[in-house]
């Protein structure tokens, strides 16, 4: 098959479109805690829906692309947020943590924060 110029542009399009879609949640939000249903999004990373618990006071936030997942998490007790992506697999601190809400997880930042 042979495309021509304009058919592989809008192919590269296409196809850069549709891995950068991003997509974020916060399925713990620092309350009581509980279980929590995490459901896969169109051309994300996580393959298949999963329940999760939430401990309580325990901020989660991710954020997945069609190539990794970064996640980052804290304790409103605790002053500290953790993070991580699948690029690095370990979880490590990722600062002191004040805040009332979720700390955004970060596809492009190393920690996952």
């Amino acid at each position: 098959m042979v495309f021509s110029t304009i058919e592989r542009i809008l192919l590269a399009e296409a196809l850069v479109c549709l891995c950068s879609s991003v997509v974020a949640a916060t399925p713990c939000n620092g309350g009581d805690g509980g279980s929590q249903t995490v459901s896969i999004a169109s051309g994300a990373y996580i393959a298949a829906n999963f329940t999760m618990s939430c401990s309580r006071n325990v901020y989660l936030s991710y954020e997945e692309n069609t190539q990794k997942v970064a996640v980052c998490a804290a304790s409103r007790k605790g002053n500290r947020q953790y993070g991580s992506t699948t690029d690095g697999g370990t979880v490590s601190e990722a600062g002191a943590f004040s805040g009332t809400t979720a700390p955004a997880a970060s596809l492009t930042s190393a920690s996952g924060c």
